[in-house]
């Protein structure tokens, strides 16, 4: 399933190139877009990265992460337990690390 062709997915640019390069000066290109935007349209940002998040929430931006969004699709039931389970041992496999503690939050 495309889901940017079911309309699940929007894509948008950030418009003020100005905010966006003073970003960039201190995040990384992706960041600092998501950052930029997020500001430009007063939303939410899914961010995981220490330095981003740290940078966003400064700049009073709303912030999510991965765990958080698994929280939400279990407390909403719509992925199982197991589903989660799977999730979190493939992030474990690779570079992003998920511990007992936060698993058990997300589980709760």
């Amino acid at each position: 399933m495309n889901y940017r062709d079911k309309g699940f997915i929007l894509l948008e640019n950030y418009q003020d190139m100005a905010l966006f390069k003073e970003i960039n000066y201190l995040l990384n290109t992706g960041e600092s877009a998501s950052i930029t935007l997020a500001i430009e349209k007063k939303l939410p940002l899914i961010i995981d990265e220490k330095k981003g998040r740290r940078f966003a929430q400064k700049q009073g931006i709303e912030i999510i992460g991965l765990v958080g969004i698994l929280r939400f699709l279990y407390v909403e039931k719509r992925l199982s337990r197991e589903y989660i389970l799977v999730i979190i041992q493939k992030l474990n496999d690779s570079d992003f690390r998920i511990s007992d503690k936060l698993l058990a939050l997300i589980l709760e």
